[in-house]
C-alpha cells in the first residue's frame, strides 16, 4: 500500500487476517468467538488440516456449538477482567490524585477548536474559573471569573490549578547625577565644537539612551 491507492481492494485479506489471529486479551479468535469454529482458510485445505465440525444430527451440531460458545465466552469474560485490571495498574502507576477545595483557581482544557483554525496556535485552557461547590472527589461545579460567570460542572480530568502570579515591583533606576564619559574622550573633538556645545552634546546624548533604556525596562515587563 505505498502508494495508498487500492486499499480497498487489499482491505478484505487485511480483515481476514485479523478475524483469524487470536488475541492477546482473549486468547481466541474473532471469528472462533463469533462462529464457534475457526474458519477454514486455504493452507489448511492445502495441507490436510481438520477443518470440518460436522454433527450426525441437526441438534447435536446446536447443542456442541453452544457448548463451544458458552465456554469461550466465560473463558473471554475473566480474561478480560484481568487485562482491565492490569491496565489500570498501569494507569495508575504515576499519577497522583489532584483535589481542588472551594474557591481555587483553576484552568479548564476545552480541546475543540473552531472551524477553520488550526490546533497548533489554540489555547485549550481557558479561564480562569473559580471553584464553588465539590459534588464528589472526582466532580466539580466551576464558575467563569468574568461575567456573566457561567457555572458548570466538570470532571477533575479537565481541570488544572491556577497559580496567580504576585505583583512585581519594579524599580526604575535614578537618573545619575552626571552623565557616562563618551568613547572617544570629548577631548579629542571638543576643538571641533563651538564653546558650551559639550555639555549639550554629553547631555542629550545621555537622555537619549536613558529613554531608551528605559522603554527596554517597561517592554521587557509587560511582556514577561
Amino acid at each position: 500500500m505505498a502508494s495508498q491507492r487500492d486499499w480497498d481492494v487489499q482491505l478484505p485479506g487485511i480483515l481476514l487476517a485479523y478475524r483469524t489471529t487470536p488475541q492477546s486479551s482473549t486468547g481466541y479468535t474473532p471469528a472462533y468467538l463469533l462462529f464457534g469454529r475457526e474458519v477454514c482458510l486455504p493452507q489448511g485445505v492445502a495441507y490436510g488440516l481438520p477443518c470440518d465440525d460436522s454433527a450426525p444430527t441437526e441438534a447435536a451440531y446446536v447443542r456442541t456449538l453452544r457448548q463451544r460458545l458458552q465456554h469461550a465466552h466465560t473463558v473471554v469474560r475473566k480474561r478480560l477482567a484481568n487485562v482491565h485490571r492490569h491496565q489500570a495498574r498501569l494507569h495508575d502507576a504515576g499519577i497522583s490524585a489532584v483535589r481542588y477545595e472551594v474557591d481555587d483557581l483553576v484552568w479548564l482544557l476545552v480541546p475543540a477548536v473552531p472551524v477553520g483554525t488550526t490546533p497548533k496556535l489554540a489555547r485549550p485552557w481557558k479561564g480562569p474559573f473559580r471553584v464553588v461547590d465539590k459534588l464528589s472527589e472526582v466532580v466539580y461545579r466551576i464558575a467563569d471569573t468574568r461575567p456573566p460567570g457561567k457555572r458548570q460542572v466538570v470532571h477533575a480530568n479537565r481541570l488544572k490549578r491556577c497559580h496567580v502570579r504576585p505583583e512585581r515591583l519594579v524599580v526604575i533606576p535614578e537618573v545619575l547625577a552626571e552623565p557616562p564619559p563618551l568613547d572617544p574622550p570629548v577631548s579629542t573633538y571638543a576643538a571641533t565644537l563651538p564653546t558650551g556645545s559639550i555639555s549639550r552634546t554629553s547631555t542629550t546624548a545621555w537622555s537619549r539612551s536613558q529613554t531608551l533604556c528605559l522603554l527596554f525596562l517597561r517592554l521587557h515587563v509587560c511582556n514577561f
